[in-house]
């Protein structure tokens, strides 16, 4: 059983009682649950572990760990992953400098920043450093992400009635390179995925997923449309149902270029209407929504076509409880 130090909030009349919870079974929260106390839990955990790294083919498992970045405690096991998948340069070879408190690496076409004092980050990639052609269908694309393989702290669908989602951040770079731009082909893709897992022992399915994203930008849109069908369109494909709702659903704003834009949305009831449709397209068949966890997430970009982008996140948060 994974052991979590977390801070947990409950709200009794007007008085905020802060529980520090040390090596607590993640079970634990259906305390709460049980006796319909409110509570909240942050779900995303901090950068202190570091950070390991990818190669760029997903489908061999020497790829999914070739190292550290120079960064933090630089532990042998991490909270957070960036993925580099398609990319043709690795941060392991980055160059490491200063801006102040934020730390700076360089690849020769993704740019990390990493700001110290507040977590928040920057994900700048050209994509033209990368790409030597536009991309044909059927072709492997390029990943830019911050993964968390296997949350801290994986709470039961049972034991929550709220998700919410928040994120400040900016679009500071956007650049179309594709020479034949192919809409149904090509495009930027800033999104934010979790993946909803069975983690009952007992279940037939158990360790199946499927993949619940919010695409905050894609080039193509003000909004992105929804979407949901099942992973697919390159080789290293997980073949699991991906379900994205629309942009109107989530976003304040369409993204514009350094507008600075916030959002928080509570996602609880997209997350059922997704499993109820996962179902009815054949996935995820013998479970059921409660015994579903939140167990896994990445935030960044993809790019099936040439572009060279950057988002400045300054803030963001994940958290789940009850009210």
């Amino acid at each position: 059983m994974i052991e979590i130090k977390q801070i947990i909030k409950k709200q009794s009349g007007k008085v905020a009682i802060i529980i520090f919870l040390i090596s607590m079974a993640v079970p634990t929260v259906g305390h709460y649950m049980k006796k319909k106390e409110k509570y909240e839990i942050e779900l995303i955990p901090g950068f202190n572990k570091g950070f390991r790294l990818t190669g760029y083919d997903s489908r061999y498992k020497e790829n999914h760990d070739i190292g550290r970045l120079q960064y933090g405690e630089m532990a042998e096991k991490t909270d957070w992953r960036i993925g580099q998948w398609g990319c043709t340069k690795n941060l392991i070879n980055s160059v490491h400098t200063k801006e102040g408190n934020t730390d700076v690496y360089f690849d020769g076409s993704k740019t990390l920043k990493i700001n110290n004092d507040t977590g928040g980050f920057v994900l700048d990639i050209d994509g033209s450093k990368d790409y030597t052609k536009d991309r044909k269908e059927g072709e492997a694309w390029i990943h830019f992400i911050l993964e968390v393989p296997s949350l801290p702290v994986q709470v039961k669908i049972s034991d929550i009635n709220f998700l919410e989602y928040a994120l400040e951040f900016n679009l500071t770079k956007e650049k179309n390179n594709n020479i034949h731009f192919n809409s149904g082909l090509h495009t930027a893709l800033f999104i934010w995925y979790i993946t909803l897992n069975d983690r009952d022992p007992t279940s037939p399915t158990y360790g199946d997923y499927f993949w619940f994203g919010l695409p905050i930008y894609d080039y193509r849109y003000d909004y992105s449309p929804f979407f949901a069908q099942q992973d697919g369109g390159k080789e290293d494909k997980t073949e699991k149902f991906v379900i994205n709702p629309k942009g109107e659903d989530f976003l304040n704003n369409s993204v514009q270029l350094n507008v600075p834009q916030h959002m928080r949305v509570d996602v609880f009831r997209m997350l059922k209407n997704a499993y109820e449709l996962a179902v009815s397209r054949g996935f995820m068949k013998n479970t059921t929504f409660e015994k579903l966890s939140i167990a896994s997430m990445y935030i960044g970009w993809e790019l099936p076509g040439n572009f060279d982008v950057a988002m400045k996140v300054d803030k963001i948060s994940m958290k789940a409880g009850i009210r």
